[in-house]
């Protein structure tokens, strides 16, 4: 009967040993696709920044001011904001933790100033669609163009890229 009870605390300890392996196992997977997530939102986070960097920087509403563009019918881009409000939702930045919350912070001003550069530049395509005098829509482009609000937006944006380049320089690679 020795032989029976020593078999069976075998099975059950190889079973308990497999058990607890099995829950490393899942711990060890949960925490490397947590951190894999993770990297995944701050990418795309970067990704966009790039699109508005290219925006605010070559579409010819920025760049130009002269008469004939400022009374073309062009309508001013959307900036991109969807990977900004992702990333504030998501679980996995912890508040508690210094680094995220500085992280959290600085993306949450970024999104709330390009929120705002957006309503003006709406501010502005609603003119160009209604207005029939299009002097009014290049005077009203020329004060947008050249207003604090676009060089606060440009200040905003060039200090949450050059954040991002230095501390996730990996989130830049091709």
């Amino acid at each position: 009967m020795s032989f029976y009870i020593q078999g069976w605390l075998y099975v059950v300890i190889g079973a308990f040993a497999i058990g607890i392996g099995g829950f490393f196992t899942t711990k060890g997977w949960n925490l490397l696709n947590n951190h894999e997530q993770k990297k995944a939102l701050i990418k795309a986070v970067v990704r966009e920044m790039g699109l508005n960097d290219w925006e605010l920087k070559h579409h010819v509403l920025f760049t130009r001011i002269d008469e004939e563009t400022l009374k073309s019918r062009l309508l001013y881009p959307k900036l991109h904001t969807s990977s900004l409000s992702t990333i504030q939702r998501s679980a996995l930045f912890d508040l508690s933790n210094s680094k995220d919350d500085k992280f959290l912070t600085i993306v949450r001003d970024y999104e709330s100033c390009v929120n705002n550069f957006n309503a003006r530049l709406q501010v502005s395509n609603n003119l160009v669609t209604s207005e029939k005098n299009i002097t009014v829509v290049a005077k009203h482009r020329r004060h947008l163009v050249q207003s604090n609000g676009f060089k606060k937006m440009l200040k905003e944006h060039d200090k949450v890229l050059q954040f991002f380049q230095n501390n996730y320089l990996w989130a830049f690679a091709k």
